[in-house]
C-alpha cells in the first residue's frame, strides 16, 4: 500500500467512526449537548482532512506552477515574435487590398466618364471589359515548406462621428450604435454605403494549416 493510500485509509476509518455516532435526534438538553459535541468533532475532522489534503497537493501545485512558468518563459518570446509577424503580414496584406480597391475604384470612375461621354455623343457605352482590366488581388494563401498560411478578411464597422449617426437608416432603427448589427451591415454591404458617422473597414486574419 502506498503512502497516500495509507493516509486515505486512516481518514476513511475516522470518517466511518464519526458517521456511526451522527444519527442523533435532538429532543432534550442531553441530546442537544451530544449533537453539539458531534458537530464540533465533525468540523474538527473536516479541518484535519483539508490539512492532510493540502500536505499532499500543495507541493504538487507548486511543482505544477514551476513547470508552467518554465514553459511560459520559453514560449513567451516566440509568442511575441508570432504577434509581430502577424501584424507585419496582415498590415502588408491590408495595403495590397487597399491598392487593389483604389485601382478598381479609379477604373470604375474612368468607365463612368467614358459612358457619360458616349451618351453625350449618342453612342452606346463601351463594353466594361474593353475599359476595365482585371484588377489583380493577392492570393488568399501562401504555401511554404512548413505549411500553408491563409488570409481571411472580415468587414467591420466603427463610429467615427456619433453626432452624424442617424436614428433610422435603410428602415432599421438605430437607438444607439450597435457594433454587432453594424458589423453585420458592413459584411452584408461588403463595405459599401455606410450610414453617416459610421466607417466600414476590413480586418485581416491569418490561419496556419
Amino acid at each position: 500500500m502506498t503512502e497516500i493510500e495509507t493516509a486515505l485509509t486512516k481518514l476513511e476509518y475516522s470518517k466511518n467512526t464519526l458517521l456511526e455516532s451522527c444519527n442523533i435526534a435532538v429532543l432534550d438538553t442531553e441530546s442537544e449537548a451530544l449533537a453539539a459535541q458531534m458537530l464540533i468533532s465533525i468540523r474538527t475532522e473536516l479541518k484535519r482532512i483539508e490539512a492532510e489534503r493540502k500536505s499532499w497537493t500543495d507541493p504538487l501545485e507548486q511543482q505544477k506552477k514551476r513547470i508552467i512558468e518554465g514553459f511560459k518563459k520559453i514560449a513567451q518570446p516566440l509568442e511575441e515574435a508570432e504577434t509581430n509577424l502577424i501584424v507585419q503580414l496582415t498590415s502588408y496584406r491590408a495595403k495590397l487590398m487597399e491598392i487593389a480597391r483604389k485601382e478598381e475604384a479609379r477604373l470604375l470612375k474612368l468607365q463612368e466618364k467614358r459612358n457619360q461621354k458616349a451618351a453625350e455623343n449618342g453612342k452606346p457605352p463601351p463594353l466594361p471589359e474593353t475599359i476595365i482590366p482585371y484588377v489583380e488581388t493577392p492570393d488568399k494563401s501562401i504555401h511554404t515548406q512548413n505549411g500553408k498560411l491563409t488570409y481571411t478578411t472580415r468587414w467591420k464597422a466603427k463610429v467615427v462621428d456619433i453626432n452624424l449617426v442617424p436614428t433610422f437608416y435603410n428602415g432599421a432603427q438605430i437607438l444607439q450604435p450597435d457594433t454587432v448589427a453594424l458589423d453585420k451591415m458592413a459584411a452584408l454591404n461588403k463595405g459599401q454605403n455606410p450610414p453617416p458617422g459610421i466607417e466600414f473597414y476590413q480586418e485581416t486574419f491569418t490561419r496556419v494549416s
